[in-house]
């Protein structure tokens, strides 16, 4: 039966209430399934997401690396010292810091000491009764009269002719260094930057420091960077670790744990020549494995 004629007045109230809500409803699905395409779209085009051009843009907001001002060489010839110099400011995560000197030294023949520090303020560092180790002190810039200007040589070596192990500094705009093994050749530390990768620089903030080292991608296998709960023992590739002391059971895979070791064994394939990388540093660490490159922050 169809009737005709008015409805009251609270049921066609009513019945206006829900068609509003219909139509809220409609348009909210309509808005969701358009922002769906419009998502996939720019996501495969490029105009909306984050490219890689603007994420490197981004990046390089941390910093910018150092170049070489002058490099000098003590009387053994076992002892290198680069004084460095901030090629632009940052404030992204912290001013930078200035000035650095870096000294690489060989304290035995099979062990090489690379120390990166403020020219020009005393920064605190593990002490001696903790972990001894020779005492280096390297010339401040002020002391540095007879090298006023940069090296004109594009690489700069140490080396010493017991030791099987050789620091090559690069004088690039940024600057990098290598440590390499003369018997076989194979690059065991690498600096080297790499054009408009930031992630590839030295910065160093007051209270942020990057270091990051290339690795052969088929070549290298990394054990160690503890306490961690992990499926292997060998570190694996696009793995991020953390060195923060943390009171967690152990119930769960790639947790930091108790304990920071800041230290790793690089095996070599095929042959199994192996070296080690200590990082002298108690603060909190973050060690990412990129299969092709080791950042720490």
């Amino acid at each position: 039966m169809i009737h005709q004629g008015k409805l009251p007045v609270n049921l066609k109230q009513m019945s206006t209430k829900r068609l509003s809500v219909h139509l809220l409803q409609l348009v909210l699905f309509y808005l969701l399934i358009f922002f769906k395409l419009l998502d996939s779209a720019t996501s495969a085009n490029g105009v909306l997401s984050s490219s890689p051009e603007e994420e490197e843009e981004i990046e390089a907001a941390i910093g910018y690396g150092y170049s070489i001002q002058s490099v000098i060489g003590d009387s053994s010839g076992k002892t290198l010292t680069a004084h460095l110099q901030l090629i632009q400011n940052s404030s992204i995560l912290g001013l930078d810091i200035q000035f650095l000197t870096l000294t690489a030294s060989f304290e035995t023949k099979d062990r090489l000491r690379i120390r990166i520090t403020d020219a020009d303020s005393p920064r605190w560092e593990i002490p001696q009764q903790i972990l001894p180790r020779q005492s280096q002190s390297p010339l401040r810039r002020s002391l540095v009269g007879n090298h006023p200007s940069p090296p004109q040589n594009h690489r700069l070596f140490l080396s010493d002719p017991t030791s099987d192990l050789t620091f090559t500094l690069q004088n690039t705009a940024p600057f990098g260094f290598t440590v390499s093994r003369i018997s076989s050749g194979d690059t065991l530390f690498n600096t080297t930057p790499v054009n408009h990768r930031p992630s590839t620089y030295l910065i160093f903030k007051d209270q942020y420091l990057q270091l990051s080292s290339a690795l052969p991608p088929h070549t290298s296998n990394l054990y160690g960077i503890g306490e961690h709960t992990k499926s292997s023992f060998r570190l694996q590739h696009n793995q991020t670790l953390t060195l923060w002391n943390a009171d967690i059971a152990s119930a769960k895979i790639d947790l930091n744990l108790y304990g920071s070791h800041p230290f790793y064994m690089d095996v070599r394939s095929p042959g199994g020549i192996t070296h080690g990388v200590l990082l002298l540093n108690l603060m909190a660490w973050m060690l990412c494995t990129l299969g092709i490159g080791l950042p720490t922050r």
